[in-house]
């Protein structure tokens, strides 16, 4: 662990990263000299994860407020909402971020994958997937080298083109990363999970009711993410 012009390298920084990839966006304005990272989603948990991650790797005493606010989708009624300052930080999304990622692999995949992936079984009969989506190809293929370095295999896919649809308008093509092997689905819950409960918890249901054997399974459930991420030296993360 180390700093780098007042930012705390660790994996909590490298998990900031991940969700700056997904769900979080930039907000700069340098006339105002307004540096922010917002992040505003519909799970509590997350909001409140990110914020300690952040709050840590900005080396603050004190974390961020969390505001509830009204979504624009009436999908999404509340949301809960959280701005960071620091022009370090947003600098270091434009030069330098894969270091920190290189170094903290697994923290980074599970702020990219609390934003954008899901654990999905279509059937009872069909294995567990997990599945990261985004419109950024080259990053789900970084994201792939990265899980590929840890043994978990994943293949990525075109799954819509930019146009009309009958029910929604796409802006960019979009794209899927798709980890099918078992034993891969395994491994990333063993490695890397999800910091959201609800989808860590049906991972974790999804391998069970597969017939996951009960002592790999009682590994699976004996770190949370959140854990690996304060204890990383466990997982070759320090």
């Amino acid at each position: 662990m180390g700093r780098m012009n007042r930012l705390v390298i660790s994996p909590e920084l490298s998990y900031v990263i991940g969700v700056r990839f997904g769900d979080a966006c930039s907000n700069v304005n340098p006339s105002k000299g307004n540096y922010a990272l917002e992040l505003a989603v519909t799970d509590l948990d997350f909001a409140k994860e990110f914020n300690r991650c952040v709050t840590f790797a900005l080396g603050k005493p004190k974390g961020y407020s969390i505001f509830k606010v009204k979504g624009r989708d009436p999908r999404y009624k509340t949301l809960y909402k959280i701005v960071a300052y620091s022009k370090r930080l947003l600098e270091l999304f434009n030069d330098g971020w894969e270091e920190v990622v290189e170094k903290y692999p697994c923290c980074f995949i599970r702020g990219f994958a609390d934003s954008e992936g899901s654990p999905i079984c279509k059937t009872d009969r069909q294995a567990p997937n997990i599945l990261i989506e985004n419109t950024d190809l080259k990053l789900l293929e970084y994201v792939r080298g990265l899980l590929s370095k840890l043994g978990i295999e994943s293949a990525v896919f075109h799954t819509n083109k930019k146009g009309d649809r009958k029910t929604f308008v796409f802006k960019k093509d979009c794209y899927r990363l798709v980890i099918r092997r078992f034993d891969s689905v395994v491994k990333y819950a063993e490695m890397i999970g999800f910091s959201i409960e609800r989808k860590q918890k049906r991972l974790e249901e999804l391998i069970k009711n597969k017939g996951f054997n009960s002592s790999r399974r009682t590994t699976t459930r004996k770190t949370s993410p959140r854990t690996i991420l304060q204890n990383t030296s466990n997982k070759g993360e320090t």
